[in-house]
C-alpha cells in the first residue's frame, strides 16, 4: 500500500508513463509484408522490369523440412540481415508451394543473378537426401508457369552452378537430369 502512492505521483508527473512509453520504442525489427510474411522493418529491396528476368536460380533451404516461409524470412532478415525473404518461391516436401515475393522484386539468393534471375527454392536439404518427386513435379509446373509470364524460354541453374561456392541446391540434386524432364 505504502507503494501505491509513489506509482501515482510518478504517474501524476508523467515519468511511468515516459518508462512505458520507451519499453514502447524498442526498435521493432519487423513489419508485415507481401505474402504475409515478416520484412525488415527499414530496409527493402529494389524493383525491376518482369522483362529483366532471363534465369531461373534453384536453390535448398538447405534446413529443416519441416521450416515454414515464415521461419525461413526471418532467419534471412536476422541472420543475412536481408530486407526479407530471398527468394520468390518456396516449395514444400508435399509439392505445396509459395510465392514469397513479387517477380518484379530484386531479392538476394544469387550474387551477380538477384537483378535476373527468380529464385526458388526447395524446402529441405538436399545434399542428404534426394528432393521428394513432388517437390520436382511442382518445381516443373512453375518454370513452365513463369516461362508464360515472362513471355520467353528462361534458363535453368543451379545455385552451385553460379557461384561454385556452394552445394546448392544439394548434391542429390540431379539438375542435368531435371532440366531434360522440363
Amino acid at each position: 500500500m505504502k507503494n501505491l502512492p509513489l506509482i501515482l505521483s510518478l504517474s501524476s508527473l508523467g515519468i511511468f508513463g515516459l518508462l512505458l512509453s520507451n519499453k514502447k520504442k524498442a526498435k521493432k525489427k519487423y513489419k508485415k509484408g507481401d505474402f504475409d510474411l515478416p520484412v525488415h522493418v527499414e530496409k527493402t529491396y529494389k524493383k525491376r522490369s518482369i522483362s529483366k528476368i532471363d534465369t531461373i536460380v534453384i536453390h535448398h533451404t538447405a534446413g529443416s523440412e519441416k521450416d515454414t516461409p515464415k521461419a525461413i524470412a526471418k532467419y534471412h532478415i536476422d541472420v543475412n540481415d536481408w530486407a526479407g525473404i530471398g527468394y520468390h518461391y518456396l516449395i514444400e516436401p508435399s509439392g505445396r508451394f509459395f510465392q514469397t515475393n513479387e517477380l518484379e522484386t530484386i531479392s538476394y539468393h544469387t550474387k551477380s543473378y538477384n537483378t535476373r534471375g527468380v529464385g526458388i527454392s526447395l524446402i529441405g536439404n538436399y545434399s542428404l537426401k534426394k528432393p521428394y518427386d513432388k517437390q520436382l513435379i511442382a518445381l516443373r509446373h512453375l518454370i513452365n508457369l513463369l516461362e508464360k509470364i515472362t513471355e520467353k524460354k528462361l534458363k535453368v541453374r543451379g545455385h552451385r552452378e553460379l557461384t561454385g561456392t556452394t552445394e546448392c541446391p544439394g548434391l542429390l540434386f540431379d539438375l542435368d537430369d531435371f532440366r531434360k524432364k522440363i
